[in-house]
């Protein structure tokens, strides 16, 4: 297991069903699922909000409704974007 407690805690809110949304940077891509830990190459999977500072409220409630979405499973895999 990786010693990174970052990836610790994303692999933990995976294996458990744990509803995450990343919250990008502005032109933040994700690396190929290859480049990333086996344990989080699922990651770029989830919804993700891309953060605004110029649209901070819209950002915010982006995430607030991925965070409050009642998809029907335990973990959250609707579509992307």
């Amino acid at each position: 297991m990786s010693e990174d407690w970052l990836v610790r805690e994303i692999a933990h809110a995976l294996r458990t069903g744990r509803r995450i949304v990343p919250v990008l940077k502005e032109s933040f891509q994700f690396p190929s699922p290859a480049e990333l830990p086996n344990e989080i190459a699922d990651l770029p999977t989830h919804n993700a909000v891309e953060y605004s500072h110029t649209y901070f409220a819209a950002s915010i409630d982006r995430l607030v409704s991925f965070l409050m979405r009642d998809d029907g499973e335990s973990g959250n895999k609707p579509p992307l974007r």
